[in-house]
């Protein structure tokens, strides 16, 4: 439609209206909130205590429902997704000021001159922290402590003169690029929510044109060439505008009334092709609000205990209570697939969280099947530390496996490929499995047969731990002083060299010394190590109440496992060859991570074949067993955050 035609479309009286309309939006938002913040807040201590006080009674399910168009994930969602998103992106992982994340995110996008001066950008890196809060920036104690402990600052704290002049020279810094990044997109998601709001669709557009903010109703050509009428437009401006002034007056009818009229509003400017349905988006809501994985891993930990006294006693109710809670957790893991599969229309491998998510639960569901069948207690064992270990691991490491939902590349849309990565992350998922069946046989032969090598080995993976919970601290985000010395003693300069080197001379002396420490540990408290004599294969009736081979079961079950890893991740690789073969017209590039996954087939590889060349088999099996599930890992996390290649994930 021409803008002849559509001014015509509305009697002059309307369409000033409307202008009048879009200009008081656009100047109550960025003048008027303050003084409203300054009156409303003047005997209150938080910005967010008013809209907690009546979160309770705000629809936000209609809210959170409401559909929006992420133009940088592809794909539509709901309000209630792209909450979250954009909170991770600006506050964390952490909740914010104890509000429902809709809430928090439409806060912070209509009142957000009243949180300039709250510490809300989430800072993640602590050199870049403390490159914000040292001299000469002014500061007391006090707010540097405070900043420390949230690991969050506040917009005018970035904003001031001496802050502003030192982001402006870590600019050109190449080795903190990476914080910057993080900091900046905080930034632009504090200053720009209105504008990332894109919850206006395209009535001539497809499905995969980008929505619009309300703010470019304000813009004839974008109006016009986005087919909105004058109509439509005055419409969503009003019930838009009249839904922030009710939030900024905590009027929580007024908030419900603008819901409501965006809900109805919206939907006509799109066709239902376009459009998302309701119950999508519902689905979609529940899936986020119902948080199943967290209550797996809850029965994942229990399972987990409750399967060391089973393998441990023997006792038959012990196994029956292990596989009732294993059960129970799988299901809820289950179902939070199935349910992701439905809101996300594939199957859910398609980033570092459902690589992770699905490659424990396929894993885990081999693991109980050969439980049911063998009724060997180890599997059961083995699946259920899978369990803890992956459902862990969005926990602990929200930035690199969070649960944003994005739309498949359609390069990637191919059967063949989803085959190739089935396989790759269920075969790693069968690594970790063996790799607690390793770990139980290291444990039984260090204890009882006071193996060397069992207990040098079980030293260096808790010094290995022990070294990776300090980097979770950011021990290594900052140089020590007596590390910058003695490694520009040997010609290593640079702060990222420095950082590097720093991390793996600590961790390969945490290896070394938990190794010797544990071999010195077990023999203080258990008796001396036996570097010679070839481990007992039977138990004694004091040992545990039922005399069993349970080295030999160990071994066994670790060997089913380790053939069943090994077989799918060749065939994992080879179906990636092929595809990328036609997809990319070569099979093998040499991407890091094709050689990455290459090496830690290989160790699998000689792991089998090393048990026809020594003499304590079951033994080496085990330690080697150890050394693949670290091949595993680098590839799995070093190579995908830290190697630049062509892969993200898997």
């Amino acid at each position: 439609m021409n803008q002849r035609i559509m001014r015509q479309s509305l009697p002059t009286s309307a369409r000033i209206r409307l202008l009048a309309g879009l200009s008081l939006t656009a100047i109550y938002f960025h003048a008027s909130a303050p003084l409203i913040h300054a009156a409303e807040n003047a005997s209150v201590p938080s910005p967010a205590d008013a809209i907690r006080a009546v979160q309770d009674q705000i629809d936000i399910e209609a809210l959170g429902t409401l559909p929006i168009l992420d133009n940088n994930s592809w794909r539509y969602s709901t309000v209630d997704s792209w909450s979250r998103k954009v909170l991770q992106t600006i506050y964390g992982s952490t909740k914010f000021q104890d509000l429902d994340p809709v809430v928090a995110a439409v806060e912070l996008m209509f009142n957000v001159e009243a949180y300039r001066d709250e510490r809300v950008l989430y800072v993640k890196d602590l050199g870049l922290l403390q490159d914000l809060t040292k001299h000469p920036i002014p500061i007391t104690d006090d707010e540097r402590k405070a900043i420390y402990k949230a690991k969050r600052v506040s917009y005018n704290h970035l904003a001031s003169p001496a802050v502003a002049q030192r982001l402006e020279e870590l600019s050109g810094d190449i080795f903190k690029s990476k914080a910057m990044g993080r900091l900046g997109a905080a930034k632009h998601h504090f200053e720009r929510l209105p504008a990332l709001f894109t919850i206006v669709p395209r009535p001539n557009g497809a499905r995969e044109t980008p929505w619009l903010p309300v703010s470019a109703m304000l813009k004839d050509d974008e109006r016009e060439s986005a087919g909105i009428s004058l109509q439509q437009a005055q419409g969503v401006v009003d019930a838009y505008r009249n839904f922030g002034l009710a939030w900024l007056a905590r009027d929580v009818k007024g908030i419900n009334v603008g819901i409501a009229e965006l809900n109805r509003l919206l939907p006509a400017m799109a066709s239902d092709q376009v459009y998302p349905s309701l119950d999508a988006r519902q689905a979609e809501m529940k899936y986020r609000r119902l948080q199943l994985i967290r209550w797996g891993w809850a029965g994942y930990i229990a399972a987990f205990f409750i399967s060391i006294f089973a393998v441990a006693t023997r006792y038959r109710w012990a196994r029956a209570l292990g596989l009732l809670f294993l059960l129970t957790a799988m299901s809820l893991h289950g179902y939070d697939l199935w349910m992701r599969w439905q809101v996300v229309g594939r199957v859910p491998v398609a980033n570092m969280y459902e690589a992770v998510v699905s490659s424990a639960w396929m894993a885990s569901l081999l693991g109980l099947v050969l439980e049911l069948f063998t009724k060997k207690r180890i599997y059961m064992l083995a699946s259920a530390f899978l369990g803890f270990f992956a459902l862990a691991l969005p926990e602990l490491l929200p930035d690199q496996v969070n649960n944003n939902i994005q739309t498949m590349m359609p390069i990637l849309d191919d059967v063949m490929l989803r085959i190739h990565t089935v396989l790759i992350i269920a075969s790693y998922g069968v690594i970790i499995l063996a790799f607690a069946a390793a770990n139980c046989y290291l444990v039984v032969s260090a204890v009882r047969d006071k193996t060397t090598l069992a207990r040098a080995t079980l030293g260096a993976q808790a010094g290995a731990v022990a070294c990776l919970i300090l980097a979770y601290r950011q021990l290594f985000e900052v140089a020590s002083p007596i590390a910058v010395k003695l490694l520009n003693a040997i010609g290593v300069v640079g702060e990222t060299e420095v950082l590097v080197y720093q991390f793996v001379g600590t961790m390969l002396l945490s290896i070394t010394g938990g190794a010797f420490l544990s071999v010195g540990l077990f023999s203080w408290l258990g008796g001396r190590a036996d570097r010679d004599a070839t481990p007992r294969t039977a138990l004694k009736a004091t040992d545990f109440p039922v005399e069993r081979d349970i080295l030999e079961e160990f071994d066994l079950a670790h060997r089913v496992l380790i053939y069943i890893a090994t077989v799918a991740l060749f065939v994992g690789i080879v179906l990636g060859a092929i595809w990328a073969d036609y997809s990319w017209g070569r099979p093998w590039g040499w991407d890091p991570k094709e050689v990455f996954a290459l090496n830690t087939w290989l160790v699998y590889a000689i792991l089998i074949h090393a048990r026809f060349v020594t003499k304590r088999r079951a033994l080496w099996t085990s330690v080697l067993s150890v050394a693949g599930f670290a091949a595993m890992q680098f590839n799995w996390w070093v190579v995908n955050f830290y190697i630049v290649g062509l892969h993200s994930y898997a």
